[in-house]
């Protein structure tokens, strides 16, 4: 039994030892246990080089056959291994199919990439929806009359007004973009008669965490574009 590493000289040493029972790399075929992705996808890659045909082996297959064929309860590389080989003997010789399918590199590797995409974007989704409940808290503190009347609206202005007191210093908030001249009224009317604690932390916190959401949402946009032409590509 070989122990493979992620690197070329032991690659080359897989290839090796896999050439000394064939002689072509046609008469082999290597099944590989569909881990997941990014994991397998090198030594999947470096074997198609080698023009080996490959299969991936779903886990409900491999399981199959360590309980039923071999009889072995216990999970172990040596017995998943000899599972894995006596899965494809009965595919070549009795035609049946056992969950193993063709590994194509270059699918396999953009459904990894789009699993990690839809991944990244939901962690992004994720932090933005913490930042705006902790803006919901500090708000509550220092505004509790605009986050009870009108929170959306101040996820917008915070970002350069964070308190009532910078609110009413500002020109009806004239550098906030998205907001009608209706609703910046009454803000400032909100804040001119608000029962808010004044605190400088509070300020600084609600400014940072405000800009951090937004960055949050930017990047879960661009990634949701990215994802929809990569769907879009493949329907």
């Amino acid at each position: 039994m070989l122990t493979i590493e992620n690197n070329l000289s032991d690659f080359q040493r897989l290839d090796n030892a896999i050439r000394s029972y064939v002689s072509s790399p046609y008469e082999a075929a290597i099944a590989v246990d569909h881990t997941g992705g990014h994991y397998s996808e090198p030594i999947v890659y470096f074997l198609q080089g080698r023009e080996y045909p490959v299969y991936y082996l779903e886990t409900k297959a491999v399981k199959a056959a360590r309980e039923r064929f071999l009889d072995q309860e216990s999970k172990s590389d040596t017995i998943d291994a000899i599972g894995s080989a006596y899965l494809l003997y009965l595919r070549d010789t009795h035609g049946l199919s056992f969950r193993i399918s063709a590994a194509t590199p270059e699918l396999g590797s953009k459904a990894a990439t789009l699993r990690s995409l839809i991944l990244q974007r939901w962690q992004l989704s994720k932090l933005a929806s913490q930042a705006t409940n902790r803006l919901h808290q500090f708000l509550l503190a220092v505004f509790p009359e605009g986050e009870a009347q009108c929170f959306k609206k101040l996820l917008l202005v915070s970002l350069y007004y964070s308190t009532p007191k910078e609110i009413l210093k500002s020109n009806c908030m004239e550098t906030v973009e998205g907001l009608s001249n209706r609703d910046k009224r009454k803000i400032v009317k909100l804040a001119r008669n608000t029962v808010g604690v004044e605190n400088p932390l509070y300020a600084s916190l609600i400014k940072d965490i405000s800009t951090q959401r937004m960055e949050f949402l930017a990047k879960r946009d661009a990634l949701t574009s990215v994802i929809r032409k990569e769907v879009a590509a493949h329907p």
